[in-house]
């Protein structure tokens, strides 16, 4: 209800951002830019709320699966988990498309020198962003932290596109017809922004393949280690119940053969976990691998 509520209000505020002129100040323009940027962060930072959710209405499918739920409530809990990330897709996209037109008409209204230090300067703040950006980890809340401080650069790089080629273009007009000493300054400044911004870009490119490589790789891990324990768990209780222990000798022989053949087949489930679990604890691009070293530690002890 509380995300839903957020919703409402975003989707009328982005309709609102969409329909104010854009202004003629740079300084003026500067300041519906940023608060476009802030309500995109916000927007963003939902992000995290639709994946708990969905993770939540996951768990809740599965379990309710098990007591036979009708498919219809379960396509009903899938659907709105479905509509609402949609719904945020929408408001994070028409703020983007948003900063694009403000953006552009920033380094339009602050011609081209001042247009070119203007990026340069947000580059380094981007470049340096990348370069803070730790390993990607494997523990469930600092990862869902890391894809939206992703999301939040790509949506700035994302957003500074059209300025790049706005200036490409005027460089060229000024080379053509103004002074050859400013029109060189300028296509040497102009040449070191193109070459690191599409450094940028490509490295946001990687960056997001690997999170989603591994975010899956991940999911995958945690699906496999609750299937299995959640045959194990049961098992150790049923080995330590009054029940079995106070079986005769030839029922209690049985019932420990029936469990060490059960055990013996799960073997290769155990086999897949591990190899799963450690090709993501000693990948170089992950970090904070103690959950999944913890998690095969303890299926392996049991």
């Amino acid at each position: 209800g509380k995300l839903q509520n957020w919703l409402l209000d975003a989707e009328n505020k982005a309709t609102a951002m969409g329909k104010e002129p854009i202004a003629s100040e740079p300084n003026r323009i500067e300041e519906q830019l940023e608060k476009v940027k802030e309500f995109n962060a916000e927007a963003i930072a939902q992000g995290k709320q639709v994946e708990d959710l969905k993770r939540s209405a996951k768990g809740l499918c599965n379990a309710m699966e098990d007591v036979g739920a009708s498919d219809e409530t379960l396509n009903y809990i899938d659907g709105t988990v479905d509509d609402l990330k949609d719904r945020l897709s929408s408001v994070t996209g028409a703020t983007t498309d948003r900063a694009n037109a403000l953006q552009t008409a920033l380094v339009q209204s602050q011609g081209v020198q001042e247009g070119l230090d203007g990026i340069l300067g947000w580059l380094k703040d981007a470049e340096n962003k990348l370069e803070r950006m730790k390993p990607i980890s494997l523990s469930q809340d600092s990862l869902s932290d890391q894809i939206q401080e992703l999301q939040l650069l790509k949506s700035d790089v994302e957003s500074h596109i059209p300025s790049v080629d706005s200036l490409n273009q005027s460089a060229d007009e000024v080379a053509r017809s103004g002074d050859p000493q400013v029109a060189k300054a300028i296509q040497s400044k102009l040449k070191d922004l193109n070459k690191r911004f599409n450094t940028v870009a490509d490295k946001c490119k990687d960056r997001e393949e690997d999170l989603l490589v591994i975010t899956d790789k991940l999911s995958d891990f945690q699906d496999q280690a609750k299937t299995f324990e959640d045959w194990l768990i049961p098992t150790i209780e049923q080995l330590d119940s009054k029940d079995t222990t106070s079986l005769e000798t030839n029922l209690f022989k049985e019932k420990i053969a029936e469990i060490s053949s059960e055990a013996a087949e799960r073997e290769r489930d155990l086999e897949d976990l591990k190899k799963l679990g450690n090709a993501l604890a000693n990948s170089p691009k992950t970090g904070e691998v103690e959950s999944v070293k913890m998690k095969i530690g303890d299926c392996e002890r049991n």
